[in-house]
């Protein structure tokens, strides 16, 4: 999950960059009117969130190249959403300049969060807690900050910008505990009900064939991580049958 401004009523999602640029346009509810004023607001939050999604995804793969010598395309992935993630709450409030800003300190924070979970020993194998929550509680705390002429920015001394930032910092946390407060004692009963985890055995299948009846990775020949060569040869096997499989109609097709 991720925060976004009440006063805006942007949504706690933000989906693949389309979606999530017709999305964060879209929450203005109206785009043509006498005085233009709207088609203005919902085309600066289009730009506003594009330009999030590319400061994030470049500021994550030069930070990760730095870092660990190597480019990595989860990192850049996850880099475009936390710039969308960090903008939701101010795209239609901060200039086209911010919003590079706001995106940019969006890679550095999801990673910063990323690492700080595996420090942690705590599983997020997708990130989902760095993307959302890291960038999104940015992204809340920052549209006070870079608000056009009303952010703290702008004008240190308003007391109308602190008395905003004071309410996001307010909203932020109570959804924070209201949000981790309902999901620790569900998970909590979940786990006192061994109903948390899967089997081992279901672990190294992969969900996707319990629960959908496929492989999700048919293509893999071998797994990254493999506990003894016997699981290696199986995976390896499993793969090469499904994917010889999935060929055969069309090699029958191309031979008729």
């Amino acid at each position: 999950m991720h925060f976004c401004s009440p006063l805006n009523k942007f949504s706690s999602k933000c989906p693949p960059l389309d979606h999530c640029s017709a999305f964060n346009g879209g929450s203005n509810l109206a785009i043509v009117d006498d005085t233009g004023v709207n088609g203005a607001t919902v085309a600066l939050a289009m730009v506003n969130t594009i330009l999030a999604a590319a400061a994030g995804g470049l500021t994550a793969c030069v930070a990760t190249k730095l870092t660990s010598g190597k480019l990595s395309l989860m990192i850049v992935i996850n880099g475009v959403l936390v710039g969308m993630v960090s903008i939701c709450a101010g795209c239609a409030s901060v200039r086209p300049w911010a919003s590079l800003i706001i995106g940019g300190v969006a890679g550095l924070v999801m990673i910063a969060w990323s690492n700080i979970l595996v420090r942690l020993g705590i599983d997020d194998p997708l990130d989902a807690v760095p993307v959302h929550l890291g960038a999104g509680w940015w992204g809340l705390l920052a549209q006070p900050m870079f608000a056009y002429r009303a952010g703290i920015f702008y004008d240190m001394q308003s007391p109308d910008a602190w008395d905003r930032f004071g309410w996001n910092v307010a909203g932020s946390v109570t959804i924070f505990v209201w949000a981790f407060g309902t999901a620790f004692i569900m998970f909590g009963i979940l786990k006192k009900a061994d109903a948390l985890r899967v089997s081992e055995e279901v672990e190294r299948q992969g969900l996707d064939l319990l629960e959908h009846g496929e492989k999700a990775y048919i293509y893999t020949s071998k797994p990254q991580q493999a506990q003894t060569e016997g699981d290696v040869e199986e995976a390896s096997g499993f793969a090469e049958t499904e994917l010889a499989q999935q060929q055969a109609p069309v090699r029958q097709v191309a031979s008729v």
